[in-house]
This record gives structure tokens, sequence and C-alpha cells, in this order.
């Protein structure tokens, strides 16, 4: 299928590896860091780094979050050891350079994980060509585009996903007690995102040692005192009831494989494709790390999809096994330059056809492209030609080059648009230029072709070359390094707020439920106070049916107003209308008056907007920029009219 005889000649042997080669090798390794933090810049709090926060604040808070709903029936924090080991060093160091550190820490032990693969295994490859497909690539797997590895905030994943991609790489260089070591601490703090690396490892190993083969035979076990209803092992086969299915269904449609999109897919199958093809002509560790991926991939996505899909089993769905598909998506991005790179050298016009289309369809489903089909389609169709080696009149061969050039450019402009458009207003002077600047250097394309420049300074045996490479490496890793910190005005307030006390405190009693319209993060963050409710907080619902009931009555009561934000953020976002944005949150009368009385137990509520009703406080939040931003403390006990003065904190 793929022509890489060149692959199988590599040897292991690293004997000759000089002095220049290990600088050339470190030179690409810091231009490769650059354009990763460049392309993942640290935004801090948001997406599940909320949930983290609030779990972490629970350990510091426990009466006051305990009657939170999203911890009151149990949370996924009791399955790791992430927020415990956090807490006291939150104390010492604060959020945000834990934060920051955490970050930092997952993208650098990634690239270098990746990069011992490469240089272990894969030394046939030029370093620069896989190392920046990791940088730049798409990392999204999964469902809804909302997953990826190496995300640009903090979570238990940040600091599982490393140490499971080093048990990997321990594990093929047979030094099993450091990849056990990796593996046990990735499992403790984050057990579904390193099971499916459990399994790897495991298929790995007995591909090395072929006595073990009967391994999987030992899942039998617990299936058979399953079957035979032992408790707690009867547990395995218990399902969903229709209302519980009905909160997960509507809430949580990523962890549900069969309600993936086409594009969705079509990025798993060429991942699958990809990585099953290459285990055929890969030399021994890298073929055995390519089988275990693909058919642990396989079998996972399998059991999930239908014990998911069809039996609504709720063990099954909770593990959420298609978790598997990060380590698939690394691996292919790994592997996905060398391919194309030796159809392109391996000479004829089609295999250099294929390599075009088939690049095209990796940036468009990476892109998220709705029409990303096509590009896949066309890349199939250009294997096929490829394989068949059909003659071609002049000008079909002139359109089919056009067509894959023309997509390949396309995907990239799109991509750098999008790019553009998400600068805010007020960004200005050098932040702005960084900003512009990495949106172009960013994209695969762009960014590869540059790191070709600095791979070609490095094969010269003049110094004076190696010089000018590392100045270009020093050149984009200085600024990338400065503006890493994307965080906004907000974010940095939640994040000193976890351990600073907040006017409205005073104000709210230890148990008290807040609800805090427009803001997920606020009540815990800022006030260290139960949420009433946020969107986030719907995370938990596939692990406790009580859980997902409460959420289920609450976002009943706030779901109308929350759509007619989001439709009037996507509006202002359209028009790029900044002060219609600030207003997308505001409450009207009667909706804060629906709010308390239809919120069982819901005693205060925080808005942006003064209202008819008297507020208990307001604080005035002044912006680094543009004008301060007030907000109300609402008692949902006691609205009346608005008469005499009131209270406020700046």
């Amino acid at each position: 299928m793929l022509n890489l005889v060149s692959f199988q000649r590599h040897s292991a042997s690293r004997q000759d590896v000089n002095v220049g080669e290990i600088r050339g090798q470190g030179m690409l390794l810091c231009f490769a860091i650059a354009l990763c933090l460049a392309a993942h810049p640290h935004l801090g709090l948001r997406h599940d780094g909320v949930l983290y926060l609030g779990q972490l604040l629970s350990h510091v808070h426990p009466m006051a979050l305990g009657t939170d709903f999203f911890f009151a029936h149990g949370s996924q924090d009791q399955y790791s050891l992430f927020s415990a080991l956090l807490v006291r060093a939150v104390n010492t160091f604060g959020l945000p350079a834990l934060g920051f550190s955490i970050s930092l820490f997952s993208q650098v032990a990634l690239l270098l994980g990746a990069g011992r693969l490469i240089t272990r295994y894969l030394s046939v490859l030029p370093l620069w060509l896989p190392l920046s497909a990791l940088a730049l690539g798409s990392r999204f797997y999964g469902g809804h585009w909302v997953l990826s590895f190496g995300e640009d905030f903090v979570t238990a994943r940040s600091v599982a996903e490393p140490l499971a991609l080093w048990s990997l790489v321990f594990v093929l260089e047979r030094r099993y007690l450091l990849a056990g070591l990796m593996l046990a601490g990735a499992l403790l703090l984050h057990p579904l995102q390193a099971l499916p690396a459990t399994v790897v490892v495991g298929g790995c190993v007995m591909q090395q040692h072929r006595r073990l083969r009967w391994l999987p035979l030992l899942a039998l076990v617990p299936l058979a005192l399953a079957w035979s209803g032992l408790k707690p092992f009867s547990r395995l086969f218990d399902s969903y009831d229709e209302l519980w299915w009905g909160l997960v269904y509507e809430r949580n449609g990523l962890v549900l494989p069969h309600l993936w999109n086409p594009v969705e897919w079509c990025q798993v199958a060429l991942d699958l494709w990809l990585v099953g093809a290459m285990a055929k002509r890969l030399p021994k560790p890298m073929a055995e790390l390519c089988r275990g991926v693909f058919a642990s991939a396989l079998l996972l996505l399998l059991i999930s999809t239908i014990a998911v899909g069809l039996f609504h089993n709720v063990l099954l769905t909770q593990l959420q096994l298609w978790r598997v598909l990060w380590l698939l998506r690394l691996v292919a991005m790994i592997l996905a330059p060398g391919a194309i790179w030796h159809f392109w050298r391996s000479g004829g016009p089609h295999n250099k056809l294929f390599a075009i289309a088939w690049l095209a369809a990796m940036l468009a489903t990476g892109a998220s492209w709705q029409a990303a089909w096509a590009p896949v389609l066309w890349a199939a169709l250009c294997l096929a030609l490829a394989r068949t080696r059909r003659p071609l009149s002049t000008p079909v061969w002139a359109f089919a080059w056009l067509f894959s050039g023309g997509l390949l450019l396309l995907v990239t402009a799109d991509s750098a648009f999008r790019e553009l458009l998400q600068i805010a207003p007020e960004t200005v002077g050098g932040e702005r230029l960084w900003l512009e600047a990495r949106a172009v250097v960013a994209q695969p394309l762009v960014g590869t072709a540059v790191m070709f420049a600095v791979y070609y300074l490095n094969l010269g045996a003049s110094g004076s070359k190696r010089w000018i490479g590392w100045a270009l490496s020093l050149s984009l890793l200085t600024p990338a390094a400065y503006f890493w910190d994307q965080r906004t005005a907000w974010t940095r307030i939640l994040e000193h707020g976890v351990t600073d006390k907040h006017p409205f405190e005073q104000h709210i009693g230890q148990e008290a439920q807040v609800y805090w319209h427009g803001q997920a993060a606020g009540a815990w963050a800022l006030l260290h106070r139960a949420s009433y409710f946020s969107i986030h907080q719907g995370a938990g619902l596939l692990f406790n049916r009580g859980t997902a009931l409460d959420y289920g009555e609450r976002h009943q009561v706030f779901n109308e107003s929350l759509r007619s934000a989001d439709r009037c953020l996507e509006l202002a976002d359209l028009v790029k209308d900044s002060e219609m944005a600030a207003q997308c949150f505001h409450l009207a009368d009667a909706e804060l008056l629906s709010f308390c009385e239809r919120g069982r137990n819901l005693d205060f509520i925080i808005a942006d907007s003064i209202s008819a009703f008297r507020p208990v406080m307001r604080w005035i939040w002044q912006r680094p920029s543009g004008p301060p931003k007030e907000f109300y403390l609402y008692d949902c006990k006691s609205l009346d009219k608005i008469s005499g003065t009131i209270g406020e904190s700046r």
C-alpha cells in the first residue's frame, strides 16, 4: 500500500551520532518548541479547566462547595489524585504560576516524547517533518471538536498525557520499570485518559513476549462474574434509564460515538488507515507501537460504539473507551509527514498528486471543515489512481494538480483568516503584531516551510549557516515565549480570586447557592460558594444520576435566557461589535424575578446589569482597558424595588 522501503533499512544503533548532529537536532527541537508555543498559547482558566478548579476548591472549602450539585452526588474527582495533590501547591505558588508551569510542562514533555520516538526509531526521516506536524497540526480527536491532547488549559490530562506517552517510549525500549511508573502516574491522575494507553502498552508487551498473549483472556473473569450476578461485578451490565439517558444524550453528545458527524469519522478513518498501513513497513519497535495503537483503537472504538449506542451501558459509557483516539491521533501526526514525504520522493506524478491530495484532506479534517468529506474523497480517488497507474490526458492532469493545490491553499488561507478574526479589537501594539504573524506562521503549511529553512541551514557544514539557523529559531522562540500567556483580564481575575477574598462574600452565607449569570467559574473562583447552575456542570451527567436530574431541573429555569444570550453573542461576533457582546448577558427584570421564583433553593443572583430591584451590593471591576464593568448582587429571598443607597466596592 505504501512504498516505504527505506524505512526497513533503519538500524536502531545510534553509535554514529556525532556532535554536529546532536547540535542540529537541538536546533530543530528548539524551533519546534517555538512553533508549539506559537500554535498553542496558554489561555488559562477555561473549558474543562473550570471543572478542575471547582474540584480543587472543593478540597479547600468542603462545607461551602459540598452543597453544589456537581459535588453533592460525587464527581470524577474521587477517581483522581490531581486536585488533592494541587491543593498545597496552589497555596504555596498560587494558581496562575502553577497553571502556567503545568501547561508549559505538558507542551514540552509531549514534544520531547515524540522527539525520542523519532530520533530513535524514525531517524531515516528529517527530524523537522514530524516535529513540525506535532507542533502545528490539529490535535482534536473524537466528537464535536471538543477534546484534544496537549490542550491550552490545565486539567489532569495535561500531566497524564505526557506520562502515558513516555510509558510507551519506555516500553518500546524495554525499560519496563520506568514504563510502569509512568503509566501508574497517568492512571492515578486521569484514569480515563490513561486506560487506552494501558491497553496499548499491553499490546506492545505481548508482541515483545509471545508467551504473554493469553493476557486478554483475563478480561473474561469480570465478565463471567458479572454474568453470574455477583456484586459489584453485576453493575457491568447496568443500562441508563430513559430519563437519565435523555439528559446524557442531550448534553454529553461528544461521549456517544454514534452521534459524531461524518467529518469527525473521516479523521478517524484517515488516522486508522495511516497507522495500520505503516505498521507493516516500519522498523520493529515502531511497528509494534503502530500495531498496538491500531488494534486498540479498532477494538475500543467498536466496543464503545456498540455498548453505548445500542445498549446504553452505564459503565462503558463512563469509561469513554473511544479516548484511545488521542493516541491514534498523536501517532498518526508523527507518521503522516514521513508517509507524505516518501510518496512525494518515490517518483511518478501519480504518487506526487496523491501526496498533495492527502495533505489537503488531513488539513481539512483537522480544521473541522464541514465539507471536509470532499477532500477526503478526492484523496481516495488519487490513491486509486496511484495504485492503478492509469494514464491521464494533459488537461485532466492539469485539473487534478490545480484542484489539489487549490484545496491545500484554500484550507491554509481559511484557517489563517479565522485565526485573524479571533484577535480581540482592543489588542494593540507589539502583541497585535505578534498575534497577526502567529496566525500565519502557526499554519501547518507555512510553519513547516519555515522549519524546512532551519533544517536546510543545519545541513551546511559551515558554522555560519548554523548560527543563522539558531538565530531564526531564537527569533521565533523569543516572542512565542513572551506572548505565550494569552489569558484575558477576566481570566486573571478569576485565577487570583482563588486565594483572595471578594467583597460579595461578606453578604453570602457559606452554604448559599449562587447563580452568576454568564460566568461559569465566578461563584467557585471568586466567591468560593456553590454554583447554582452553569453549562459546565453538565459535564458530570453521565457519571451520576442525581447530578443529571438536578442539572435537568435547573437547566429548564435558565435555558431560554442562555440560548438568547448565545444567539446575541453569535451575532455580535459576526458583526465584530464588542459593545453588543458586552450587553448579551444583561438580565431583564422579568428574567431576574423568574429565576428567583423558579429556582428551587436559589439564594443569590449576580448580574452585570442594574434592574428595578434593589441589589444587596455593587462591585465595580476596573478593567485594564476600556470602561469599568459593574456587577450586582441580588438576594432572591428579599427582592425589593430600589430605594436608598446601594453599597459598592471597587
